[in-house]
């Protein structure tokens, strides 16, 4: 998904890529007035989100979760955990 404007009009794009892999493009404005009330109903538990989480990796294995995002198993969102 791509999110926002890219800041040029053309963008070269792999469509023989997009099919041979099967991948949906989907374009997205941002909605930037939206996010603290996305965010005030993920933490009233009104949205739940868990179940979207496929895995949750230490950021110190990004490679792992980036091989896991990109695999075409059953990954739906891998998460990076930083520890602070």
């Amino acid at each position: 998904m791509q999110i926002g404007t890219l800041g040029t009009d053309d963008i070269p794009l792999p469509v023989n890529q997009l099919m041979a892999r099967e991948i949906s493009l989907i374009g997205s404005m941002r909605y930037g007035n939206v996010f603290d009330e996305a965010i005030r109903l993920v933490q009233s538990r009104r949205i739940k989100v868990e179940q979207l989480i496929s895995d949750v990796v230490p950021l110190t294995h990004i490679a792992e979760a980036m091989a896991k995002a990109a695999g075409k198993g059953s990954s739906l969102k891998v998460q990076l955990a930083i520890d602070a």
